[in-house]
């Protein structure tokens, strides 16, 4: 009677690890969404976006995620829209969306979200058409180290720009 009841409660254990409530694994994730210029709201075409997989590092002393290998890829079309699906894994760490468009466009920045997997995820994207300026910049006797030019916006606060070292001793 004993090892019946042993058993009877073995089978119960088994029927309740076996009984997930949680929705079943879909192993496909999708991006979508529109790339377009900020001041015009005008499409941008030939846009890439990449998918990026993320991967636990294994440093003792500090755990990150870095940059493991590129999942997939797509390029916005005449209306600036793109979408893509890929087959996602629950033991990669994290997969991200980075952008990339041509040097006349910029972005002040992308947030670094995590897309959901087995998912819809809807990412749009906002850019502005650079605006090149040229400055004459009257120099002599340039103190070492070399003067470092920077150009601003104030749609990025997280830095300049661009930058230039002007090595020599006297220019123009």
């Amino acid at each position: 009677m004993k090892n019946l009841c042993q058993l009877f409660i073995f089978f119960m254990c088994l029927t309740l690890i076996g009984c997930n409530k949680d929705k079943p694994w879909n192993n496909i994730t999708t991006i979508t969404g529109t790339v377009l210029e900020g001041n015009s709201r005008l499409p941008i075409n030939d846009g890439k976006v990449f998918v990026w997989e993320y991967r636990q590092t294994n440093d003792l002393f500090k755990s990150q995620m870095i940059l493991y290998k590129v999942v997939d890829s797509v390029t916005t079309d005449s209306k600036g829209k793109y979408s893509l699906s890929f087959k996602s894994s629950k033991s990669a760490g994290t997969y991200r969306a980075h952008f990339q468009l041509s040097k006349k466009y910029y972005y002040p920045y992308f947030p670094e979200k995590d897309l959901i997997l087995g998912s819809g995820n809807v990412l749009n994207l906002i850019a502005y058409q650079a605006s090149f300026l040229k400055a004459r910049v009257i120099y002599s006797e340039n103190p070492m180290p070399p003067l470092s030019v920077y150009t601003y916006s104030d749609l990025n606060h997280y830095g300049p720009l661009s930058n230039h070292r002007l090595d020599k001793v006297k220019g123009d």
